[in-house]
């Protein structure tokens, strides 16, 4: 399996939940994995994600996080990108500076990968555009990850975050930014790319930067 919800240990003794992720059998199918900030469902709460990661042959979630993203600066980044190169990925939430929060995953959903763009031919003061729109990619998998903080009613509800895995990326030489994908579906901001005309760009599902520029 590529993931599952498991009861972990963290430090002073506190139990909790950790969403395991089997990253060898994700980079298999996907080039890209990420966490994804939708929204705060509680007002009364911040919620700190813990991300924990392992080269040890069997999941044994090591006792020091990785990273540790307190609530306010993950609705500005929006977005994680998680290292594959890694075995195992843990990844936790805890109310900060208090108890651990129970996960829900909810059922997997398919949407296609897509970026919106402008071209723009640059000018020592400004630029023009040339261009603008969406491409279209591939198909991406993706499920929607359900917090709840345990301090009023329990919804599942009280942050709510979208677990990506998208393969078919755009090109390496179009320099597309994570923050620019967007998945059909998953309603989280998504940035403008955009392309100056004086590159040369291969070409990602017959679309093209310089194709169809505006005279």
């Amino acid at each position: 399996m590529m993931y599952s919800i498991v009861d972990a240990e963290f430090k002073g003794n506190r139990k909790g939940k950790t969403i395991l992720f089997n990253n060898m059998e994700i980079r298999n199918h996907y080039q890209y994995f990420g966490l994804w900030y939708a929204r705060d469902g509680s007002d009364n709460t911040l919620i700190t994600t813990e991300i924990y990661s392992s080269n040890s042959e069997e999941p044994f979630k090591p006792a020091d996080f990785t990273e540790e993203i307190k609530e306010n600066a993950f609705k500005q980044a929006k977005r994680l990108a998680i290292d594959l190169s890694k075995r195992w990925t843990w990844v936790a939430a805890r109310v900060d500076g208090e108890n651990y929060c129970g996960l829900k995953a909810e059922a997997p959903m398919k949407g296609h990968l897509y970026v919106n763009y402008s071209t723009i031919k640059n000018k020592t003061s400004g630029f023009d555009l040339l261009n603008k729109g969406m491409f279209k990619g591939g198909e991406a998998d993706f499920f929607k990850l359900c917090i709840e903080d345990f301090k009023s009613k329990e919804d599942y509800a009280d942050t709510i975050m979208y677990v990506v895995m998208a393969k078919d990326l755009p090109p390496a030489d179009w320099r597309v930014d994570h923050l620019c994908l967007g998945i059909q579906n998953v309603p989280v901001l998504v940035s403008k790319a955009i392309f100056p005309d004086d590159r040369i760009y291969s070409s990602w599902f017959g679309q093209n930067p310089l194709s169809n520029i505006k005279k």
